[in-house]
């Protein structure tokens, strides 16, 4: 004996006592949908891609050059001078840890760090001025 939902049935003398009733679960089915999967029409196979405008920075890598606008020069040359500190003080860290030189070592690589990352800064700064 079922109910309509075909979820579950209780089955007869499943019961103890009627107190607790003990219920079977019948599996649920899933049928899966039909879904073809068509290809695209063949108005998308006639697109092109466009070609980069001049002066943009697609096809500037591995030239040496960089053709970006001053600012993003000036940008990326502020990332190295902050990476070239980071850089020297962890140098100096791991040296203070294995040597157990105390602070030592992360004072002279945070120093060479600003010196080495100013030096550079001040270089690449002067040249995204001058290129203009």
């Amino acid at each position: 004996m079922g109910n309509d939902s075909g979820r579950s049935t209780k089955e007869p003398g499943d019961s103890a006592g009627g107190d607790s009733p003990v219920e079977r679960v019948e599996p649920i089915l899933f049928i899966e949908p039909d879904i073809s999967l068509a290809p695209p029409p063949p108005a998308w196979k006639e697109i092109a891609l466009p070609k980069p405008l001049p002066g943009s920075m697609a096809g500037a890598a591995g030239r040496g050059k960089s053709r970006g606008t001053p600012a993003w020069e000036l940008y990326g040359v502020a990332t190295e001078f902050i990476v070239f500190i980071l850089v020297f003080t962890g140098i100096g860290w791991v040296v203070d840890h294995y040597a157990g030189t105390g602070q030592i070592g992360v004072a002279a690589g945070s120093l060479l760090g600003i010196v080495l990352g100013g030096w550079r800064l001040i270089r690449g700064a002067t040249r995204a001025i001058n290129r203009k």
